[in-house]
């Protein structure tokens, strides 16, 4: 496998080889993101594109001097970001603990989604405070979209979160089958304002996701990653990723 690959991967592969297989533009992982939920039986509520506020796919920065679009754009605005929303619409938190290791440029941070004063929003207690679909919170207009692949189990989660518009957009993204108290390798990526390029996960540690909780029926997910490679897209410094944490409800299947 060619290093960085899983960096631009679809986070829908619902295989984790698959994830590694080619680069994607963040525009291309946008388009599959869409068409999963136009698809979707709407259970992640309002999809993007539709009435409630579409998430334009122009604009954004650059990445790397490739000419990559961002995955920009707005998001319709309304109601409040929290973990007791009653649209129906997906929502989801991540917060995610990037750990500075020798040769990474990056400081010891958590990048946190939504970010929460003086917290995380989830942690391995549980949720705090979750962002969901289609809200504005301080940080921008919110997307989150989330799907739970499969029959039976293992099933596999594909997820997002951006909060932001254009080039103030942060935004992670990541795809694992959850075995029951197994840990699965999976695909990430992440980018923001406070970010020097997008970071995804690299050869040879990759990341690894261990589910606490899957309920297909009530679209819940919840568990816990890390990263023994966070490489930089440009760059291709290596980071890591320390123990981290995710949770998401109203998942379509």
């Amino acid at each position: 496998m060619a290093s960085m690959a899983g960096v631009r991967s679809s986070p829908l592969e619902s295989a984790p080889v698959m994830a590694y297989a080619a680069p994607m533009t963040r525009l291309a992982v946008l388009g599959l993101l869409l068409s999963v939920s136009a698809c979707s039986d709407g259970g992640t509520g309002t999809p993007m594109g539709s009435s409630g506020g579409a998430m334009g796919t122009t604009g954004g920065k650059g990445s790397g001097g490739s000419g990559a679009s961002s995955m920009g754009g707005k998001v319709g605005s309304g109601g409040a970001t929290g973990s007791g929303g009653t649209t129906g619409a997906a929502r989801g938190a991540v917060s995610m603990h990037i750990i500075a290791t020798p040769g990474c440029s990056l400081m010891d941070q958590y990048q946190d989604f939504p970010i929460v004063p003086g917290g995380r929003p989830v942690t391995a207690a549980g949720v705090v405070k979750m962002s969901e679909h289609g809200t504005v919170d301080a940080s921008g207009p919110v997307a989150v979209v989330c799907k739970l692949l499969g029959t039976v189990a293992p099933f596999t989660l594909t997820a997002l979160v951006g909060i932001g518009e254009f080039d103030a957009e942060r935004r992670v993204s990541f795809t694992s089958p959850l075995p029951p108290g197994q840990a699965s390798i999976g695909s990430l990526l992440t980018f923001g304002p406070d970010l020097p390029e997008d970071y995804g996960a690299g050869e040879p540690a990759l990341c690894t996701f261990t589910a606490t909780e899957v309920d297909p029926l009530i679209g819940k997910a919840s568990g816990l990653f890390v990263c023994g490679t966070l490489e930089g897209r440009t760059s291709l410094e290596k980071c890591k990723v320390g123990e981290s944490y995710f949770a998401f409800e109203n998942c379509s299947r």
